[in-house]
């Protein structure tokens, strides 16, 4: 059913020509009910401009009903589908309605939305294609993960960088900016699992400009980070073995 209705979504629709002043920020979310509400606040009194749409990934708890009430478009998926098929569905939403650029950020509050206009500026100015916030490039300091996290941050920084040849701080940012190529690409074809990285990889392989922007990284405002132990270490090996396919694979 879910096939069905995203090849609906994307083959009964064309990108149409963009305005300058549509845009759209897309937050992936999943049982965020704690904080999508404080989110969504932030954006509107930083961003009046900019439409909101959250993706309700199958939560179990209020959040569709607390971005509802919040003033956010939400768009709620029959099931838990991950956050790559959360992100694509967003991005063929963006696509579909013919909005200039799109901003994804994360439902959990770490994210500071008055750093979007910075996010934004190479890609209003023609400088890149897409933008990608990096904990790692600002002076401000802010929240820190685990030393674990930091670690395969590293590890993935140096295969990333490696294999797109270009330096890459922060891969595993969720924080990003788009213009219409990128939101294109991404409508058609996005990773489903731990989709940042590989993300990035495929963009690059079809020719999308990336930079990076120095942003401030805060704690967790609310709910548990699904991302334990064990799913660490599956992240890393999942993660590790798209990178190494992806270098092979043709788009």
């Amino acid at each position: 059913m879910w096939f069905c209705y995203l090849c609906h979504l994307y083959t009964s629709t064309k990108v149409a020509k963009p305005k300058m002043n549509k845009a759209l920020i897309i937050i992936p979310a999943y049982n965020e009910e704690a904080s999508i509400g404080n989110v969504i606040g932030q954006i509107k009194n930083a961003l009046p401009q900019f439409d909101v749409l959250v993706v309700n990934d199958g939560s179990l708890d209020s959040t569709s009903e607390a971005a509802k009430s919040s003033g956010a478009m939400v768009l709620d998926l029959p099931c838990n589908l991950g956050i790559g098929n959360s992100i694509q569905t967003g991005l063929l939403f963006a696509a579909r309605r013919g909005y200039n650029f799109v901003v994804r950020l994360d439902a959990d509050g770490q994210h500071r939305p008055e750093d979007v206009k910075s996010l934004i500026k190479p890609i209003l100015s023609g400088e890149a294609d897409m933008a990608v916030g990096s904990r790692f490039l600002s002076s401000e300091g802010g929240f820190k993960s685990t030393f674990t996290r930091r670690v395969g941050i590293k590890f993935f920084s140096v295969l990333t960088s490696l294999i797109i040849r270009k330096r890459v701080t922060d891969p595993t940012s969720g924080f990003q900016a788009m213009n219409i190529k990128t939101v294109g690409l991404f409508a058609k074809e996005y990773p489903p699992d731990y989709p940042e990285i590989e993300a990035l990889v495929l963009a690059d392989k079809a020719g999308i400009v990336i930079k990076e922007v120095p942003v401030k990284m805060l704690a967790r405002k609310g709910g548990q980070s699904s991302i334990n132990f064990v799913k660490s270490m599956y992240y890393v090996l999942e993660v590790f073995t798209s990178l190494i396919v992806s270098i092979f694979r043709k788009l």
